[in-house]
């Protein structure tokens, strides 16, 4: 009887522990595992797309400045604000978006159950279910191997076990990036793809 109530109470501190972090509700199900991404990983995690961008800002901002003096100088105004629109889109789509993917990281949230994947996610916040039975392929992306040296990924995250699974749960597809410790989550998902159909 002990036993059922230090159970029953500890399955409780868990449900509390997973709802204080997000606003997922597992109902019944026994939660497996519960994570969010790194978040350094996470907001530059596109860092090669955010680079080119920023070249692309500092290009039009070079640009918008010569444009700028010149109409100072001279009074031609057309040609001078033509870099305006491109400065703007490319600001936006460089610091704009490691913003907004900060931003973004408050909201992500993993939680497996016995039953379901469950992934909060997005601005604004939405909440996606995948049935477990459902998944036919999982497979993981280190960033850095144990032990060895990958080259800069390794430099900028360490020995954390950061990696990115790609899970498919029939026609679906889902990426979940920067997980920490993402080995023992592929452990836990390998295992439904593995069991055969009855």
């Amino acid at each position: 009887m002990d036993r059922l109530k230090f159970d029953s109470q500890a399955r409780a501190e868990q449900l509390q522990g997973v709802q204080a972090q997000s606003v997922l509700d597992i109902g019944t199900e026994l939660l497996i595992w519960q994570g969010r991404p790194a978040p350094r990983c996470f907001t530059f995690r596109r860092w090669r797309r955010i680079l080119f961008w920023f070249s692309v800002f500092v290009v039009a901002g070079v640009w918008q400045w010569i444009g700028w003096t010149v109409y100072m100088d001279d009074g031609r105004a057309l040609w001078s604000f033509i870099p305006f629109p491109l400065l703007m889109l490319a600001f936006c789509l460089s610091v704009g978006s490691v913003v907004r993917a900060r931003l973004e990281w408050e909201h992500v949230f993993y939680v497996l159950s016995t039953e379901k994947l469950r992934i909060q996610c997005g601005i604004p916040r939405r909440i996606i279910s995948f049935a477990l039975d459902e998944l036919s392929y999982a497979r993981l992306d280190l960033y850095a191997e144990n032990g060895k040296n990958s080259g800069l990924k390794r430099e900028k995250f360490g020995n954390s076990g950061l990696g990115k699974l790609y899970l498919e749960f029939g026609s679906r597809r889902v990426a979940l990036s920067c997980v920490e410790q993402a080995e023992g989550l592929y452990e836990l998902l390998r295992r439904h793809v593995d069991v055969e159909p009855a």
